[in-house]
Formats: C-alpha cells, sequence, structure tokens
C-alpha cells in the first residue's frame, strides 16, 4: 500500500508520523 501510493501521500505519511 504505502509502496503504491503516490509521493504526495508518502509525504503526508510523514509528517503524520512526524
Amino acid at each position: 500500500m504505502l509502496v503504491k501510493a503516490p509521493k504526495n501521500m508518502f509525504q503526508l505519511i510523514n509528517m503524520l508520523k512526524r
């Protein structure tokens, strides 16, 4: 899922995890 998700979603998750 994460790998399939676009870069935009990846950045969003990173911000949320931060």
